[in-house]
């Protein structure tokens, strides 16, 4: 039963503090009324936003490729013994 009660705790936990959070943020003060005009971004901040979504794409095909090379490399090549981790 003690191993149970440890697993189970650091969830429950992360959960409590989750509906705290919620609880506070529902119940907390308004800092105004926010409407889209008001929330719109400044001119410069979209322009950034726009040149990352541009780079992060294809960069992600290169993670791809290099994460099937690696493992094209180094395939059967890694035994697990009891020094690994």
């Amino acid at each position: 039963m003690g191993t149970l009660r440890g697993t189970v705790y650091l969830p429950v936990m992360l959960v409590l503090l989750s509906l705290i959070g919620r609880a506070i943020s529902i119940a907390g003060p308004r800092c105004g009324m926010i409407n889209i005009p008001r929330s719109r971004a400044a001119s410069s901040e979209q322009a950034f936003v726009s040149s990352c979504a541009s780079i992060v794409p294809p960069s992600e095909h290169l993670v791809a490729a290099y994460t099937g090379i690696v493992y094209w490399v180094f395939r059967g090549k890694v035994k697990l013994d009891e020094h690994s981790y």
